[in-house]
């Protein structure tokens, strides 16, 4: 089928309209896009649907794509952080997506391709919660699972498989350069797990299309759309970096690790909100809630909730007692992992069994509260007898107080009758090894004075000797009675008579308690795994206590106010700030944001530079952001919609990895906007443009802003701050667009101030008062204002000027030092 036979079918996917250069498309959530294709395949006999799905995890993120058969699109999840073993976001995603056949890139062996197994075979939570290694090792790869190997599906195969995507909704006759910028408006590159998926995919379906379709023989892709999960608000990488939600994320070892970021983390909404956890649960939570954000009002309350219990002045004795017990609890997924494989130390038992205990009291601190706040339920529900009796078996069975050399974990006395009488054979082995020892001493040559007698298990009883000169013959004392075994270091170890003897009476004593402690510690072992998810399910809980305890200490440092929250899609904020410039400034100016229902969905806010335009705009969406992670917000009332997804042209990074200048960039980000917003969206762009000609830039944001305006029902929410004036001749005020300007004043002086204050109307650029208040040589400033002058008189500029030179110019703009002497 033809790219114009595409084009015109009445799909409801991505296609270009004649004359137009935007592809026409909106992101769907997952859970719509199923039902919608059931719905189809109710009345299409013909062939049956089918959805192939990829999914990867890599570094604690998951990335995945899918294919339908029956609309031949093809679906990129937005990356999201997914923990090992629990997997619960692949769980959802397999659980929405409900594919006939999942690929993923891996070995049986590999924890996430175990829990893909499981998943599939629909192994029930009982199960899948014991010891999951004995478990899988025993159940074969499913037939719908397909495992690729890495060398053949490697991130740089799959990258090129994207780029090499044709689709009919991309510009016919497009350059090279023109598609890739394209395909950068419909997928979001940064998202290295995700595309790697669709690559895999892709490439995949390739090699075995006709395995899924009999129909067909042509593989078709129509289109690339951009889904979330169910509840999950859509925000991009760009996003998250333009409103420092995370700073310096891949480079900060701190923040990879769960732990108190540097000085540079601090300037983050994570280091901001983190610096109050008392464990790395609450870290780990906190990221993952603030990578995370929800639309699910039911749990966004929940959080609110507690936060508000939290705050309430005679809880804080309570409060500070949950603090001071948090610290003494340990993520122990690790240390799961080595009892997994027997290779668990004293320490890492002292340590689970710390957790364990502090757990069941936390939990007994928090029943008295468990009807005022559903966390507090969620613990007391997640407390089990199993706990209990975990850590009284613990308790009993391995002694803390004393301790080896090679830190094994030691069995209690008094535990088995049978552990203990090899006990007191060893003691016994103890006063028999010092009389040998003796008796060896004097059996030695003259040219020794000194030895030890040693037990090495399963090789018995030697006698060991310091080197008694560098070159020596070490089978010298043979004709002693002594025969060389084998040397260490400086130490040589023999076996005589005396030795054999001690080996026939007293046996591998070492060697059989050692096989029996592990006998016990084993069983113990296979308590603790049987029992993981009633060690692993309170310590969730724990850590949203410790992230959102973290959280309301910041609420109540900083005076925020909690959210109501809508979905009605009206956002009122009154007197919002900005919570991370708020810390270095003590006179920060609030401003109000009202749109939706009665207000106007796009704002269009123009000012001079350095006005605070780009901090009104990353204020209003980080509050916004804020309420759906379940946090108060930094203002003095706040009435919050719930929005679809949170889309911005603010930080556009140049880099080696993507062939695109800045400009590109921006371009792609504002096209990801226009394909993806709805109606409840947010969008902000700001100073487009700028990276080309005034003219150009003026008209591609007018194109794009009157894009949204014809958007209709699906009318997102835009804050647009820029510097041309002039578009309000192109896009007049109504009452679904009005303009804003930063205000300022001009004092007696000629004096130009900055007041911050966001008020009705537009504002002129005032790039000269600016120039003057940046510090501009006057000079400069009286022939810029003259020359203004003549221009807006339509008066002719002189040709020559015997006052003003370029090279005045350059020397008092730029400020070259005099040369050195």
């Amino acid at each position: 089928m033809s790219k114009h036979n595409y084009a015109s079918t009445n799909e409801a996917l991505f296609s270009v309209q004649k004359n137009s250069t935007t592809p026409m498309s909106g992101k769907i959530e997952i859970s719509q896009e199923i039902a919608t294709r059931l719905a189809i395949n109710a009345t299409d006999d013909s062939e049956e649907a089918r959805t192939i799905l990829c999914v990867l995890w890599k570094n604690g993120k998951l990335g995945a794509a899918y294919y339908t058969t029956k609309d031949h699109q093809l679906y990129i999840l937005q990356e999201m952080v997914d923990s090992t073993p629990e997997f619960e976001v692949t769980r959802s995603l397999h659980r929405e997506v409900d594919p006939t056949h999942t690929i993923t890139i891996g070995k049986v062996n590999n924890v996430f391709v175990k829990c893909l197994i499981n998943i599939i075979a629909h192994e029930d939570d009982d199960e899948r919660d014991s010891n999951a290694t004995e478990s899988i090792h025993s159940r074969p790869v499913p037939s719908n699972l397909s495992l690729l190997h890495l060398k053949e599906f490697s991130s740089e195969n799959c990258d090129i498989k994207v780029y090499g995507i044709n689709l009919p909704s991309e510009p016919e006759n497009a350059t090279s350069a023109q598609k890739e910028v394209f395909l950068h408006s419909l997928i979001d590159f940064d998202c290295k797990t995700s595309l790697h998926s669709l690559g895999a995919l892709i490439k995949y379906m390739e090699q075995n299309w006709s395995n899924f379709n009999s129909n067909e023989r042509e593989l078709k892709f129509l289109h690339v759309n951009q889904v979330a999960l169910h509840n999950s608000v859509l925000i991009d990488r760009n996003t998250f970096n333009g409103l420092q939600i995370f700073e310096k994320e891949s480079q900060d070892s701190n923040f990879k690790h769960c732990r108190e970021s540097n000085s540079t983390e601090r300037h983050s909404i994570f280091g901001l909100f983190s610096q109050h956890c008392k464990s790395k649960l609450g870290y780990m939570c906190l990221r993952n809630l603030l990578k995370n954000p929800t639309k699910d009002l039911t749990e966004l309350n929940k959080r609110l909730d507690f936060i508000q219990f939290a705050l309430l002045p005679a809880n804080q004795g309570f409060i500070q007692n949950l603090q001071d017990n948090i610290k003494k609890i340990s993520d122990v997924t690790v240390i799961l992992k080595k009892i997994q494989y027997a290779v668990a130390n004293s320490n890492h038992w002292e340590t689970l069994y710390n957790t364990i205990f502090n757990t069941i009291f936390l939990h007994e601190l928090c029943v008295p509260h468990r009807k005022t706040s559903s966390l507090f339920s969620s613990l007391d529900s997640a407390i089990t007898p199993k706990l209990y009796e975990l850590q009284y078996c613990i308790y009993n069975t391995l002694d803390f107080t004393q301790h080896n050399k090679e830190n094994r974990p030691l069995i209690k006395f008094g535990l088995d009758a049978e552990l203990d009488a090899k006990e007191f054979k060893k003691q016994d082995i103890a006063k028999n090894v010092t009389a040998a020892a003796r008796i060896a001493v004097n059996q030695l040559p003259e040219y020794l004075n000194e030895c030890s007698v040693v037990y090495i298990p399963e090789m018995g009883h030697f006698v060991a000797v310091t080197k008694w000169e560098a070159n020596g013959d070490w089978n010298a004392p043979q004709s002693y009675g002594f025969h060389f075994v084998f040397e260490t270091n400086d130490c040589l170890h023999y076996k005589n008579p005396m030795c054999y003897e001690l080996d026939k009476q007293l046996g591998n004593i070492h060697f059989d308690i050692l096989t029996h402690q592990n006998r016990i510690i084993q069983r113990l072992s296979d308590l603790v795994l049987r029992f993981n998810k009633d060690i692993r399910e309170p310590l969730k809980i724990i850590g949203m206590i410790d992230c959102f305890i973290s959280i309301s200490r910041v609420v109540k440092e900083k005076d925020y106010v909690r959210p109501s929250l809508n979905i009605n899609s009206t956002h009122e904020i009154e007197d919002g700030r900005h919570p991370l410039l708020e810390l270095l400034n003590n006179n920060f100016v609030p401003n109000n944001f009202y749109s939706g229902g009665n207000y106007s969905r796009m704002k269009i806010l123009t000012g001079p530079n350095n006005g605070g335009k780009s901090v009104f705009l990353k204020q209003t969406a980080l509050i916004i952001y804020l309420a759906h992670v379940g946090c108060y917000v930094p203002a003095k009332k706040a009435n919050i919609g719930i929005v679809h997804s949170i889309h911005s042209r603010i930080h556009a990074a140049e880099s080696a990895g993507v062939n695109l200048s800045a400009f590109m960039l921006d371009l792609s980000q504002t096209s990801q906007a226009l394909h993806n917003a709805k109606s409840s969206s947010l969008v902000l762009i700001d100073e487009f443009g700028r990276g080309t000609t005034a003219d150009d830039g003026l008209a591609l944001l007018v194109a794009a802003l009157k894009k949204f305006s014809n958007k209709n029902e699906s009318y997102p929410h835009v804050v647009v701050s820029t510097h041309f004036q002039e578009i309000c001749k192109y896009l007049p005020e109504s009452n679904m667009i009005s303009y804003l300007k930063m205000d300022h004043e001009i004092r007696t002086s000629d004096e130009f101030v900055y007041l911050y204050k966001v008020t009705k109307g537009i504002s002129n650029s005032f790039a000269i008062d600016v120039a003057s208040v940046s510090g501009l040589d006057s000079s400069i400033i009286n022939k810029s204002k003259e020359i203004y002058r003549m221009l807006t008189c339509n008066n002719v500029l002189p040709e020559t000027d015997g006052n003003f030179d370029v090279s005045e110019l350059n020397v008092f703009d730029i400020k070259i030092p005099e040369p050195d002497d």
